[in-house]
């Protein structure tokens, strides 16, 4: 229902040797040709409204950056991805959304 959302976390380890820090994070909105939205109909009201945010803590409000986001040489560090619908209505239909993918690089920092 609009409003609603959810809380995945995932764990990041630098099992290397030296500090990493984390690069751009994309796509940042999965949204084109990577991402299917399957629908009798209204998938682009539903799928359009959908926001994704990786983030350093499960509330969601501190966006994972380059500036914030270093894990040193054999550190695990908690990250979360956040899912929120943004939207005020809902389709009459069964909405699946499939497909998001990120890539989150590491580099030497």
């Amino acid at each position: 229902k609009p409003g609603d959302g959810c809380v995945y976390t995932f764990q990041v380890r630098n099992s290397g040797d030296i500090a990493a820090k984390l690069g751009t994070i994309t796509p940042t909105q999965p949204t084109g040709s990577g991402v299917t939205c399957a629908t009798a109909s209204g998938g682009n009201m539903v799928c359009g409204n959908i926001t994704y945010k990786i983030t350093t803590n499960s509330a969601g409000t501190t966006i994972a950056t380059s500036s914030n986001t270093t894990v040193n040489a054999g550190q695990t560090k908690t990250l979360y991805l956040v899912v929120r619908y943004t939207g005020t209505e809902l389709s009459s239909s069964t909405v699946e959304q499939s497909s998001a993918s990120f890539s989150m690089p590491f580099n030497q920092a």
